[in-house]
């Protein structure tokens, strides 16, 4: 009896899942202009005929989980899914000429959707919003509460962004005659009455009646992760840090377009570059890979130019990039690869036949990550023990999982909020999750590649010395690796130049390591074989190139830090202590007599230091030295080239130098200091 209870639970649990959305396609179906409808259930979206909207502007549209078109709005009116004006559904508060307006499900609910919808400001009455239940009349919707007063006046511009607890959701909104965004928290509980304001960037407003409408009028658009928000103003864009955990705006960059009135915009979808539309008929892009403004204003590249208006851009959930062309107008735009460069993006003005019908400015707002729950996970290597996590999972009431691995038996199955698993082999597994919270379930799944685990090989040395102004090459590279050094390169090598920690972290997909090296620089120096010599008869000259641990290689190959020259020509060395060192000095002989210098310079730079007389080297000399009043200031009898004239100062003194053969020299010296 126990067996068979138990076969039941399971097969009720399989009943449950067979009957939750398979896919998140709440922005698969757009209604707008005069009527006009897409579906991006299909690729290329079909053309839907049959819509009420009629709108030059204002527009929104939302589908369940599978795609199935719910209701749409245009400010004024709501439709269902039959194309009916919906119960209630007449008389909102916002406004056919307002540039955006929105619908968005309640967190945590599958029944509850809010419409914010933004006046035109001309009338100033801000932002309302509006509660559709679509438990009522049979799944066709009915407006419970209309006209809540959010805050106002206000622009026309409004966006969504994703909390970063991966459930709620901020409304992001600009205010009238000053630089306040509005951080507005949509929750499972509605929403929060007081905003987070963010005083920053340029006002916008203007007190002069007849130039209301210019500075409202433009779109506020959030890139794919939540971290960047573009406003359109005139001719300002202006591009802000956003913290979807605190709500706060911060770090505009504003750039100018010189006799622009620009309006439309939109991230592509690895955030990378920005589309902005303008109502004096441009179409241009912009690289926010750069992080400096300079960079991201040179970038700005003119895709496209027209004498009509261009309008809204969006992005469907095809991952392309639709935009109005102009009022009344038989296509629509597109880019085809919005994240590539302009010359590769794909841009098409006509990109898109409506089958006659025609197009106005405005086009529903699309987010094509959707605004679900998520769960995340911590490595994808086989045989490790991986765990499934949820942000919200204080929120749920309860988890049912399936692995999608019926090798692993029992544990494919998990009741567990935040399970763990072993995958027993390599390769793609759906991996879905039902969440139950207060009677709802939500139904998540993700495709997860088991990749087989590749130990990763840490190559590079503790610590490097380089001379200052050299470089090094660092290379760690694995096969199907990638790489981010603490300096931002992401390569697999580079050549580096500056003292320093370099940290890598090597992913390969399974594992990730870290490795270091620790580069350390050292100044130059210089080495003095002295100057060109002459040497007499058999005279042998010692040459020292020594530096602290260096290394030597002198141009016969040798390499001790003396050289001893017995021969003419060219003696060259190099010394290698780290940085590296070169001289070389040129040696003849000849035969020559006794060589007695007029001078010399014992002032400790290391040059003529001695009383050096050539020729003496064999013999036993007799040296003295007298002052010019006739006083013995030196003698030696057995004079080696090794006298420095003592402490006595700068001045003439006079020699006598003899050997014991009776060979006589006398004269004057001078001594230099």
């Amino acid at each position: 009896m126990f067996g068979v209870r138990k076969r039941l639970i399971f097969i009720s649990l399989i009943i449950q899942i067979a009957h939750l959305a398979v896919a998140q396609k709440e922005r698969a179906v757009w209604y707008f202009g005069n009527g006009i409808g897409l579906d991006f259930n299909h690729d290329p979206p079909s053309v839907l005929e049959g819509g009420r909207i009629g709108s030059p502007e204002s527009c929104a549209s939302i589908c369940d989980d599978t795609g199935t078109l719910l209701f749409y709005s245009n400010g004024v009116s709501v439709w269902n899914r039959d194309h009916e004006v919906m119960e209630n559904g007449e008389g909102l508060m916002g406004n056919q000429s307002t540039s955006q307006s929105l619908i968005l499900r309640q967190p945590w609910s599958n029944h509850l959707y809010y419409i914010f919808t933004p006046d035109d400001v001309m009338e100033l009455q801000g932002i309302t919003w509006s509660l559709v239940d679509m438990r009522l009349n049979e799944g066709k919707g009915a407006v419970v509460q209309k006209n809540n007063f959010l805050y106002g006046p206000s622009t026309e511009r409004i966006v969504p962004v994703k909390h970063n607890n991966n459930i709620d959701t901020w409304i992001i909104t600009h205010g009238w005659l000053n630089n306040t965004f509005y951080a507005h928290l949509l929750t499972s509980d509605g929403i929060l009455p007081d905003p987070v304001l963010s005083h920053s960037g340029i006002i916008i407003g203007s007190d002069d009646p007849d130039q209301t409408r210019g500075p409202a009028i433009g779109y506020l658009k959030a890139s794919p992760n939540g971290e960047k928000i573009a406003i359109t103003s005139f001719s300002a864009l202006e591009i802000f840090d956003f913290d979807n955990a605190t709500g706060i705006l911060s770090n505009p960059k504003t750039l100018e377009f010189r006799n622009e009135f620009l309006y439309g915009l939109a991230f592509s979808p690895d955030g990378s570059k920005l589309y902005v539309s303008s109502w004096t008929g441009r179409l241009y892009q912009l690289d926010l890979s750069h992080s400096e403004l300079k960079d991201i204003r040179s970038s700005i590249t003119l895709l496209a130019s027209q004498e009509a208006a261009f309008g809204a851009l969006q992005t469907a959930i095809n991952k392309k990039i639709y935009f109005s062309n102009g009022h009344n107008r038989t296509h629509l735009g597109v880019i085809n690869h919005p994240d590539l460069n302009a010359e590769n993006c794909g841009m098409e003005i006509e990109g898109l036949f409506l089958n006659g019908n025609r197009t106005s400015v405005g086009l529903p707002f699309s987010d094509a990550d959707g605004f679900e729950p998520n769960f995340s996970y911590d490595n994808t290597c086989v045989g490790e023990s991986i765990k499934f996590s949820v942000p919200f999972s204080d929120e749920i009431d309860s988890a049912f999982w399936d692995f999608n691995d019926p090798g692993s038996g029992t544990e494919n199955l998990s009741k567990i909020k935040e399970p763990t698993h072993h995958f027993i082999n390599t390769g793609i597994y759906h991996v879905s999750a039902i969440f139950y919270r207060q009677g709802e379930a939500y139904r998540l799944e993700k495709r997860v590649e088991i990749l087989p685990s590749i130990p990763i090989s840490l190559s590079l040395q503790e610590t490097i010395v380089i001379c200052s102004g050299d470089s090094v090459y660092l290379d760690i590279f694995n096969p199907g690796a990638t790489y981010k050094w603490s300096n931002g390169s992401t390569e697999a090598s580079q050549w580096v130049r500056s003292a320093g920690l370099y940290v890598v972290e090597v992913t390969n997909g399974c594992l990730t390591e870290k490795d270091s090296v620790e580069i350390f620089t050292t100044e130059p120096f210089e080495i003095s074989l002295g100057e060109d010599t002459v040497l007499c008869g058999k005279e042998s000259l010692i040459l020292s190139a020594y530096y602290p641990k260096a290394h030597y290689r002198w141009q016969d190959g040798s390499m001790d830090s003396l050289y001893v020259v017995t021969e003419p020509g060219l003696i060259s060395v190099e010394v290698e202590n780290v940085c590296v060192a070169r001289d070389t000095i040129n040696v003849t002989f000849k035969d020559c007599d006794i060589f007695v210098p007029n001078v010399f310079t014992p002032n400790q730079d290391e040059y003529n230091e001695y009383f050096i007389i050539k020729g003496i080297r064999h013999q036993r000399w007799h040296l003295s030295i007298y002052n010019r009043w006739g006083k013995k200031v030196y003698k030696n009898n057995n004079y080696k080239n090794d006298w420095n004239g003592d402490s006595l100062e700068t001045g003439i003194y006079f020699y006598y130098l003899s050997d014991q053969e009776g060979v006589e020299k006398n004269g004057i010296v001078t001594i230099l200091r």
